[in-house]
């Protein structure tokens, strides 16, 4: 349960980054798979390393694996085709761009925290 706190807590830096990064440029008229793009850049590298030396911290003696970083980026890949797919689907609806931005980050959270400790961060 102290895992799933911080490693949420963690996600929520994430999706205030994701978030205002997403729309803000949605906003200045950026297509949504521009802006996810853009936003998941720089909150995957901050979520990066939050994970890897403090929600999962039995890697921390492993030290940094170029591997994990790896399936990392590839876990995040999966979450932006994910995002993109739920606020295109929510905008469709006529749900208006930033609840539907809002709603697209909260969807990954459970799914991206499976994966994350089972697949990536195992110990």
């Amino acid at each position: 349960m102290k895992q799933f706190i911080i490693f949420g807590s963690a996600s929520v830096l994430g999706a205030l980054i994701d978030f205002t990064i997403v729309a803000l440029l949605v906003t200045a008229g950026y297509a949504g798979v521009v802006a996810f793009a853009a936003a998941m850049a720089v909150s995957a590298t901050v979520v990066y390393l939050i994970h890897e030396y403090i929600t999962f911290q039995k890697n921390r003696e492993a030290g940094f694996k170029s591997s994990r970083f790896i399936a990392f980026l590839a876990n995040t890949s999966v979450i932006y085709l994910w995002r993109v797919a739920i606020f295109y689907l929510l905008v469709r609806l006529s749900v208006p761009e930033l609840i539907a931005v809002g709603v697209s980050l909260v969807s990954s959270l459970f799914i991206n925290f499976i994966i994350s400790r089972t697949l990536i961060f195992k110990s």
